[in-house]
C-alpha cells in the first residue's frame, strides 16, 4: 500500500536517515527493500542493520551478552539499502 500523504510530510520534514531494523529473513529483505523503494523519491536515506542470518532484532538483543554495545556496534556498521533489484 502507499504510504499516507500526513506520513509522506512528517517523513520528509523530519528525518533524512531511516535505520531499518528488518529480520535478516527472506520476508524481512524484502520488507526492507520495498520500503526503501518508497523512500528513496523522498530523499530518505534508508541503512539497514545487519542481522545474523534469520534473526529478528528481538532475538539479536535477547541474545547479546551487552545488548547495549552490539546494538551501537549494528548501528555504526548499518549498510545502505539499494533501492533496485539485483
Amino acid at each position: 500500500p502507499d504510504l499516507p500523504q500526513d506520513l509522506i510530510n512528517f517523513i520528509t520534514k523530519n528525518i533524512k536517515t531511516l535505520y531499518l531494523a528488518h529480520a535478516n529473513t527472506k520476508a524481512g529483505n524484502q520488507a526492507a527493500f520495498q520500503l526503501s523503494q518508497k523512500l528513496a523519491p523522498y530523499g530518505i536515506n534508508c541503512l539497514r542493520l545487519q542481522l545474523p542470518k534469520g534473526q529478528g532484532i528481538n532475538q539479536f538483543a535477547l541474545r547479546a551478552r551487552n545488548a547495549k554495545v552490539e546494538l551501537v556496534k549494528l548501528i555504526e556498521q548499518a549498510a545502505r539499502v539499494e533501492t533496485k533489484a539485483a
